[in-house]
């Protein structure tokens, strides 16, 4: 797929490089029992870094409801998941788990079928500048990663965004306040921007050379992996959308831009 091979030009991924197969028998996320579901879990807040689980969820539907482009998800905290408690206690032992055998916090597909809670894969949960640096803290104060090998992980956009003045809360409360807010959603990235209001990517080359925020109902993959191309699309320094969510894969994708630009989904 074109993005998939712009994907691996803009991260250094040779073609030469190929995709594993994995084989493993299909779970199923929808039951007569009533609280099956699938979910995406994430072992900390990917903001902060703090220690706080939280789960996308979708009751009685696959997957694919959760991490597809169109999918929408409710975002729980653990004990608030809507399944019985012996199925949160579960993942709670698996959180426990993965965190003795990783040292990166862990994203991790799972389904839940009325009976037991199957996880179907997990890798490191992309982390933003802040949390990224606090993990990295706790790991150096763990005798787990030495300072030069931390700091060999930040990479310069992270220093760069830790570097950057945050909006004024005081600012922020007022404009809540008064109702002068067009959209809020879920922030897939730190940061702030402000530009002129595009409606689709022709627009940034319409605007070139004025800072431009991509506003769209719906964002896809090869919109997400285009924002990557900083040469072509520089000028758009934001992104809002009314699609995604944290546990989505165009998220996951996203952060990558977000090393660059702050981004929103599931903007309402």
């Amino acid at each position: 797929k074109p993005e998939a091979i712009e994907y691996r030009r803009q991260n250094g991924i040779p073609d030469t490089l190929g995709t594993a197969a994995i084989i493993q028998q299909i779970v199923w996320g929808v039951s007569k029992e009533g609280q099956s579901g699938a979910g995406v879990l994430l072992t900390r807040n990917i903001q902060t870094g703090e220690k706080i689980p939280s789960v996308a969820f979708v009751s009685g539907k696959q997957g694919t409801a959760v991490v597809g482009e169109h999918g929408t998800h409710s975002q729980y905290a653990l004990l608030d998941l809507p399944i019985p408690d012996a199925a949160k206690r579960d993942l709670a032992n698996i959180i426990n788990l993965l965190g003795q055998k990783y040292l990166y916090p862990q994203d991790v597909e799972f389904t839940y079928d009325g009976k037991q809670v199957w996880v179907l894969q997990t890798r490191d949960v992309p982390l933003q500048p802040l949390a990224h640096f606090r993990v990295l803290q706790e790991l150096m104060g763990l005798g787990k990663l030495s300072e030069h090998d931390a700091i060999r992980r930040m990479t310069t956009l992270e220093l760069r965004s830790l570097l950057s003045p945050p909006l004024d809360p005081d600012i922020v409360r007022a404009k809540r306040k008064s109702g002068d807010v067009l959209a809020s959603g879920i922030s897939i990235s730190l940061g702030n921007a402000s530009g002129r209001i595009i409606t689709s990517l022709e627009g940034a080359a319409e605007f070139r050379g004025e800072p431009c925020i991509l506003v769209v109902s719906s964002v896809s993959l090869p919109i997400i992996t285009k924002l990557m191309d900083r040469k072509l699309y520089g000028n758009i320094v934001g992104l809002v959308a009314g699609n995604g969510g944290i546990g989505s894969h165009i998220a996951r994708v996203g952060t990558k831009v977000g090393e660059h630009i702050p981004i929103i989904f599931g903007a309402d």
